[in-house]
């Protein structure tokens, strides 16, 4: 009898210890079914004539029956020119099509260029035919001690070329100005 409960007690205190431990992170997947695919320490790169153009890593991937696209948690993503790291991009969550190689950043998205220009979003997406960085939501843009605001954004990883769609506000002299297009509501 001693043993019974001994033994009982074992079970019980591995199955509590089982239900303990860190939160796992939630899934990016708007279904509710379980993946049919989990890859962890996900890693995809794009080369273009042996030239590196960037390099894709989630903490975790799922890939989900019926989409297109694989989920990503902890996600970050490299960006090269001309063989040299120039920006790179972090967030919460994403998804990428294996098939266009576009991706949509989720969730404290941040770009950190090699010259420390940095740009915020809540959502950005990436164009890999176009090689175009972009949202639709609101963004902050940080140069030095310039720092540009608005609703609506394009540009290249490297953030050289920004075409702002609303409600630019920011601090940027004019010469920089001439750079920025897009208009004010």
């Amino acid at each position: 009898m001693t043993r019974r409960i001994f033994a009982l007690l074992i079970v019980l205190g591995l199955l509590l210890a089982s239900g303990c431990g860190e939160k796992e992170e939630e899934s990016p997947s708007p279904t509710t079914e379980s993946p049919i695919q989990t890859i962890y320490g996900y890693h995809t790169v794009e080369t273009e004539r042996g030239q590196m153009r960037w390099e894709l890593f989630g903490n975790r991937a799922e890939r989900y029956a019926g989409e297109e696209d694989l989920h990503l948690i902890g996600v970050r993503m490299y960006f090269y020119s001309e063989g040299n790291l120039s920006a790179t991009l972090t967030s919460k969550t994403g998804s990428v099509n294996e098939n266009t190689r576009n991706m949509v950043a989720k969730g404290d998205v941040k770009i950190v260029t090699e010259d420390d220009r940095t740009l915020q979003s809540e959502v950005l997406n990436w164009d890999n035919e176009r090689r175009i960085i972009s949202t639709d939501l609101f963004f902050r843009a940080t140069d030095a001690d310039k720092v540009l605001t608005g609703i609506g954004l394009e540009t290249d990883p490297k953030m050289t070329d920004l075409v702002i769609k609303q409600q630019v506000e920011g601090d940027a002299p004019e010469s920089s100005q001439e750079s920025v297009e897009g208009g004010q509501n």
